[in-house]
């Protein structure tokens, strides 16, 4: 049983290396306007963030915008309590998201989606998060989507 448990767990090892050098196998520099991004849960990069190394991931969460850094956290209770682990670093590329610092920061606190590269080994301006995502061309409150009714 345990033999089979540890062949599963290197083969789904091995599945997502080959999903990330196949993301980033093209070429792809950080900061390049390229929208074919992988939707990913922030929890995955967090626990394990070199299997996602310069691959271009969507992740949602709530954004803590600050002067030190900009970071995407897992939760509202990561931004308000700095549980900063919990977070990824951000750097925007506001050329590719024609927009300014200024209009970013109207999205300080809310619920987001940001696509960006995932850099496994950038921890942030004081290396306290736990990746940081480069080149970010997308994010987009999700606050103002609107739910299906029950």
């Amino acid at each position: 049983m345990v033999d089979s448990r540890n062949l599963v767990v290197g083969a789904l090892t091995l599945l997502l290396s080959c999903v990330a050098f196949t993301r980033t196998a093209g070429g792809q520099e950080y900061g390049s306007v390229d929208r074919a991004s992988i939707d990913v849960s922030i929890i995955r990069i967090i626990a394990a963030p070199e299997s996602l190394d310069r691959a271009r991931v969507s992740v949602s969460g709530f954004l803590l915008l600050e002067g030190d850094g900009d970071l995407i956290c897992l939760s509202k209770e990561d931004v308000e309590y700095l549980l900063l682990k919990n977070c990824l670093e951000l750097r925007f590329d506001y050329s590719a998201l024609h927009a300014t610092r200024e209009d970013v920061l109207k999205l300080n606190g809310k619920h987001a989606i940001v696509e960006g590269i995932v850099d496994a080994t950038d921890q942030g301006r004081y290396s306290v998060a736990s990746a940081a995502l480069k080149g970010v061309t997308r994010v987009d409150s999700l606050e103002e989507v609107e739910r299906p009714q029950r």
